[in-house]
C-alpha cells in the first residue's frame, strides 16, 4: 500500500519490495511472508503521538477539538496526517484477508529526522481467518531462532 502510494509523506519510503521469504524459514502462522527494504526512521516523539492521537479522535468523533483548533495548533503536517489515515480507513475495508485498524498505538508510527510522521504499521488481520498453510514445509524455522 505504501509503495502505491510514494508521494504520500506520511508512508515510508520503499527501496527494494516483495522478496518472497521461503516457507521454511518464516513461521507457520504466516501464509507469505515479504521482506521490503525502506527508510531509516526514528521512533516517533511523544509531541508527535499527541498529533496523531487528535487527528484519530477528531475522525473518529471521541476528541472534542474542533478542525480549525487542530489546523492551528498543528498548521504544518496535522491536515495531511488526519487525511492520510482517512484514506486508510477507506482502504483498510478493501483488504484481503480484512484489514481492522491499527492505529491506535504509537508503536506503529515512526518519524523522519525532520519530523514528519511516519504510518509504518496501519493495520492487522485475525490470524484465526487467515488461511492454513497447504504443505508440510510452513512455519518452523524463525520461531526456533529465537532463542
Amino acid at each position: 500500500y505504501a509503495a502505491k502510494h510514494a508521494n504520500n509523506p506520511h508512508f515510508p519510503r520503499i527501496f527494494k519490495i516483495k522478496k518472497l521469504i521461503p516457507p521454511y524459514a518464516r513461521p507457520n502462522t504466516s501464509p507469505t511472508l515479504w521482506a521490503v527494504k525502506m527508510e531509516k526512521l526514528n521512533p516517533l516523539s511523544s509531541e508527535n503521538w499527541k498529533m496523531v492521537d487528535a487527528a484519530r479522535g477528531i475522525l473518529l468523533q471521541y476528541n472534542f477539538q474542533t478542525i480549525d483548533e487542530f489546523k492551528a495548533q498543528y498548521p504544518k503536517q496535522g491536515m495531511s496526517l488526519m487525511r492520510t489515515i482517512q484514506m486508510l480507513e477507506d482502504g483498510r475495508g478493501r483488504q484481503e484477508p480484512q484489514a481492522f485498524d491499527d492505529l491506535h498505538k504509537p508503536e506503529n508510527f515512526m518519524q523522519r529526522s525532520d519530523g514528519t510522521v511516519v504510518i509504518t504499521d496501519p493495520w492487522f488481520t485475525d490470524q484465526t481467518k487467515m488461511p492454513k498453510p497447504s504443505h508440510q514445509l510452513a512455519g518452523g524455522t524463525l520461531d526456533q531462532l529465537k532463542s
